[in-house]
């Protein structure tokens, strides 16, 4: 490569290095509704590092020990249970717990359980609470978590209704004869939005509700509910005929789209449904389980190992420390962009073992294939026949335990289940994108910035060895 050629990629390879540095670490507003969130601060942080919010859910006729101190002739209608009071009405005869009231607590908790799993949390936590209540915890969003537990507990089948008649003119939809399925959408500077797919049948149902509806009629809305609990509304100013209901405006964040969609595609069913009213209590915040500045000391833990190994790099091999600075910035902000755009990501303190041993394998091999440089270069070979030969050399034994790896990863992936399987596939992103770097981006970035020096072997600190040889007599 010349050194014309060169130059300009190196500037446009450390232009875009640095922007993406800049969008990793840097947030920034973008209108008055919406701001740029780093890709970092965007990044999944599990409870252990990261804290989050916690509810209990009580069931109509449950109320918890504290309420019950606060009852006036409490104890005339509620029984004690482990930690909480149920209401007389829920035993029977004997002074056991009827079985309605069991399995219909069973129905709502499997229901409210799935409901959170949608939201594909990697860590939360959901049980059972002296039996029959529910103690809730997921990790620290930007979504709103009061909107989050009420909606997360309601109850009842889909109805569509509008704002004629809000409490007679709707239509259960259990079986899932109006809605197709729903999902996400970025509605622009307004947020996010939620796309419900009609049937036939929920086309004509939301043309009948709309009908009559325009441009002067501003208080012509749909409602979508389940159970009692409003989803949303919609104003609408004509009749609408359309297979694909569009809402926007509505949702700040992506997370508070997804609760809506999440709760509309399982409640189209009546298997996921209950009929069970639940109250929360107080929401409580709670700091990183593993301390607050846990997921800072390890950050700061492994930005100081890297630091130590760059300069490392640079003292031994002297020029092709740019080569592996290059290259660590590059895998590490691959990694970054992984973190922030695969949903199924949660950063925990296992996840920095993985992200360490990525980088320990990345830092090895690159280190075995400048060291096959300075073997080449003192067998007599040219400097670009020393780099062609040690890289070749260097690619079966990386691939082979690159490779190996990879496996174990991806089997480790495909068998576990919640954070051990976001730890798989983050351990599967590190060793990939390790073996990009060893196998291809070293070689890459050397001959990137090789013409720029003057003394190319000196450069690559290599040096050929001289042997003397005495002639007998």
């Amino acid at each position: 490569m010349g050194k014309k050629k060169s130059i300009v990629f190196i500037t446009l390879t450390t232009i875009i290095l640095v922007a993406l540095l800049f969008f990793s670490f840097v947030p920034f507003p973008i209108n008055a509704v919406s701001k740029f969130n780093s890709f970092v601060g965007s990044s999944q942080l599990g409870m252990e590092l990261g804290g989050g919010v916690e509810t209990v859910y009580y069931p109509k006729g449950v109320i918890s020990k504290a309420e019950y101190q606060g009852l006036a002739d409490a104890s005339k209608n509620y029984r004690a249970h482990k930690g909480i009071y149920i209401q007389n009405d829920n035993f029977d005869t004997q002074g056991q717990i009827t079985d309605s009231f069991k399995n219909s607590f069973e129905q709502a908790f499997r229901v409210i359980q799935k409901r959170f799993e949608q939201k594909l949390y990697t860590n939360f936590s959901i049980f059972r609470q002296d039996d029959y209540s529910i103690l809730v915890r997921v990790p620290k969003t930007e979504e709103g978590s009061s909107a989050l537990f009420k909606y997360m507990s309601a109850d009842g089948g889909i109805k569509f209704t509008n704002a004629e008649n809000t409490s007679q003119n709707y239509i259960n939809n259990n079986d899932s004869s109006l809605i197709k399925s729903a999902s996400v959408f970025n509605a622009g500077d307004t947020g996010y939005g939620v796309r419900i797919n009609l049937t036939g049948a929920g086309r004509e149902r939301v043309k009948k509700l709309t009908e009559g509806a325009t441009q002067n009629s501003t208080d012509k809305k749909i409602y979508l509910y389940v159970g009692t609990t409003e989803l949303f509304s919609v104003q609408v100013t004509q009749q609408l005929d359309t297979s694909t209901l569009q809402v926007s405006g509505n949702f700040r964040t992506k997370e508070e789209a997804n609760t809506i969609v999440s709760i509309i595609n399982l409640a189209r069913r009546q298997e996921n449904t209950f009929s069970m009213s639940f109250t929360t209590s107080t929401m409580q915040r709670f700091d990183a389980t593993m301390g607050k500045y846990t997921a800072l000391i390890l950050l700061l833990t492994l930005s100081a190992i890297t630091i130590a190994a760059i300069v490392y790099i640079f003292i031994r091999y002297k020029g092709l420390g740019f080569v592996y600075l290059l290259s660590i910035v590059t895998f590490i902000l691959a990694l970054i962009l992984c973190t922030t755009f695969i949903p199924t990501l949660v950063i925990t303190p296992t996840s920095f073992i993985a992200i360490f041993f990525s980088g320990l394998l990345l830092t090895l091999f690159s280190k075995m294939s400048f060291d096959r440089i300075k073997e080449e270069f003192k067998k007599g070979k040219t400097l670009h026949k020393s780099i062609h030969d040690a890289f070749n050399k260097s690619a079966i034994l990386t691939a082979e335990v690159h490779g190996a790896l990879f496996v174990f990863a991806t089997l480790c992936y495909a068998i576990a289940t919640g954070m051990m399987q976001s730890i798989g596939l983050l351990f599967m992103i590190g060793i990939g994108l390790s073996a990009a770097v060893t196998l291809g981006l070293n070689r890459f970035y050397l001959y990137l910035t090789m013409p720029q020096a003057k003394n190319k072997i000196e450069y690559c600190n290599l040096r050929k060895e001289v042997i003397d040889i005495d002639d007998e007599d």
